[in-house]
């Protein structure tokens, strides 16, 4: 049985320039934007910072990488980053330890390293009663789902003007970990 969670980006991290950042540091990391039909439900910005969508109640988790030590990596070589993969004694990953730098991953990039954090779904993928996905306690996982078609449904949680979705990149996943360590 497989499940996917979800990553929320700002539409406007997309426009992300280094040039934004302050030595090397994000400025908004311990301040969350909480998109537009969203609200902050509970929880601080290092300790849980949970927001919920207003339409549906699905919530999100704001993961600030910019506290975590620098032992990731985003070129597989060099473990010097907040945000990457991380190595866990090769017990989870007999693969690679870096991703490849499409253009989606790209921009999720540059979304971290200018807000020094993420928001990932709370609860795993779920359908509501109109087939549509939601992040909502609960509520039974999506599975029997292929690789390609969770891409989709996970584009499709969130993708408007103010937010886009995503699958969860295995250099979001190893970070999230690292928060919980």
């Amino acid at each position: 049985m497989k499940r996917y969670e979800n990553v929320l980006e700002t539409k406007k991290d997309i426009d992300f320039e280094v040039s934004e950042r302050t030595n090397g540091e994000s400025e908004s990391y311990a301040n969350p934007p909480i998109p537009e039909g969203y609200k902050h439900i509970c929880g601080e910005w290092d300790k849980g910072f949970v927001i919920e969508r207003c339409s549906d109640r699905s919530q999100f988790v704001w993961i600030p990488v910019e506290i975590l030590d620098s032992n990731g990596t985003l070129d597989g070589i060099s473990f010097s980053e907040k945000f990457g993969r991380r190595k866990y004694r090769n017990e989870f990953s007999r693969r690679k330890f870096h991703e490849s730098l499409d253009k989606e991953f790209a921009l999720q990039i540059g979304s971290v390293k200018k807000h020094g954090s993420f928001y990932i779904s709370r609860y795993n993928i779920s359908k509501n009663k109109e087939g549509n996905p939601q992040s909502v306690q609960g509520e039974n996982p999506w599975t029997n789902i292929n690789l390609n078609d969770a891409k989709k449904v996970a584009r499709n949680l969130e993708n408007n003007e103010a937010v886009k979705s995503h699958l969860t990149f295995g250099a979001e996943y190893d970070s999230v970990l690292e928060w919980f360590i």
